[in-house]
């Protein structure tokens, strides 16, 4: 292995090292959307508290928003009855939506998770639903770009690719939803933020 004695340009070796760590990112979140494509009736379902699971991915990432000057605040509009959901997989989606948003928001920005409930309407008239949104005060999402931006084969203008994002994780976020039989949607303006809204159908 390349070590910092090793003969050759550093910025060269330092180059490398990072492609091969996006590389790396690349092949296992490609893994990760195939696993997704192949959920089905494998995931495996139990009764939680949704709050609770909340909570804890929020404190298993405070540090982060801590050590980069963002508020990172929790809203809950009321209670929610227990769910029936995959914790381990309901976790990476609450995680990846985090990330993101910490990752899009400057020092002094905020980060709020939002949980509650909502009714349905229209042809979902009389079915309740489990909300749950992380919204962030970063530069918010193109208008152009919104359409494509759960497609694992697009990447948003700007943001991603200078970032170095692979552009995988929303589309992962998306199917996990969908497998649980809820839907995801988001609401963005550029210069004002950026919210992921999940509801989840209860009982």
């Amino acid at each position: 292995a390349l070590g910092p004695d090793a003969d050759g340009d550093p910025e060269l070796m330092d180059g490398a090292r990072a492609s091969y760590d996006k590389m790396l990112r690349l092949v296992q979140e490609l893994l990760e959307l195939f696993r997704t494509e192949q959920l089905g009736s494998q995931l495996q379902k139990r009764r939680l508290e949704l709050d609770a699971l909340v909570e804890n991915a929020i404190a298993g990432i405070r540090h982060v928003a801590r050590r980069r000057g963002i508020t990172l605040a929790l809203r809950q509009l009321s209670a929610v009855p227990t769910v029936e959901v995959d914790a381990e997989k309901l976790d990476r989606v609450l995680a990846n939506l985090l990330e993101n948003a910490l990752k899009y928001t400057i020092e002094g920005g905020q980060v709020t998770v939002t949980l509650g409930t909502e009714e349905g309407s229209g042809v979902e008239e009389g079915v309740a639903f489990a909300l749950l949104s992380v919204t962030d005060t970063g530069p918010g999402i193109p208008a152009e770009d919104l359409p494509y931006i759960f497609d694992p084969y697009r990447q948003r203008s700007g943001q991603v690719s200078e970032r170095g994002s692979v552009g995988l994780g929303l589309s992962i976020v998306r199917r996990l939803v969908a497998a649980h039989g809820g839907r995801i949607r988001v609401h963005s303006r550029v210069g004002v933020g950026t919210e992921f809204r999940i509801l989840l159908p209860l009982g």
